[in-house]
């Protein structure tokens, strides 16, 4: 969603003030709470820039749609025909951002990641009438490897993948 993911503690909290009791809710609660709501997870929040977290709320969103509404210009050409293109990166061996096991004893877990920093650059495209184009995949490198794919691409149909030097667009 559009808001702020509340931490468990914040949930708890919530719920104290929201029952009005003194007595603060058990250490098993959220566990409860998630069985008795099972659209609810644990999730390990991704990081994003804080200018483009400001900028992600529905009201924000709205108010930018309905200016552009209001652009004569604009009005003149169908939401079939405006689009968006975003792009953004990933540098190999940062892409893994879930939990593991380690040992009670120590606070810290060592994670490995490969020596080479390679990017990988991916295109989106939408609509305002709400249609897609195929995502673009664009590796760092001189050409695409077999290598670089499973072996089954079927969830990956239609989708472009190529190369630069850098590993992403510059116009």
């Amino acid at each position: 969603s559009l808001g702020c993911s509340l931490t468990h503690q914040q949930v708890k909290g919530l719920a104290e003030r929201l029952l009005g009791t003194q007595q603060p809710l058990g250490k098993r609660w959220i566990h409860r709470f998630k069985q008795r709501n099972p659209s609810i997870i644990t999730k390990r929040p991704k990081a994003m820039d804080s200018r483009r977290y400001k900028a992600h709320s529905a009201d924000v969103i709205q108010a930018w749609f309905q200016r552009l509404d209001n652009i004569p210009v604009i009005q003149g050409i169908h939401p079939s025909n405006r689009w968006n293109m975003d792009e953004t990166g990933i540098m190999e061996g940062r892409g893994s951002n879930g939990l593991v096991l380690g040992s009670a004893a120590s606070r810290a877990i060592q994670k490995k990641q490969p020596g080479s920093r390679a990017w990988v650059s991916l295109i989106e495209c939408i609509s305002a009438a709400g249609s897609s184009l195929p995502p673009i995949v664009i590796y760092k490198g001189k050409s695409v490897q077999a290598q670089w794919f499973p072996s089954d691409l079927s969830p990956y149909d239609g989708w472009h993948f190529t190369y630069l030097d850098n590993g992403w667009t510059t116009d």
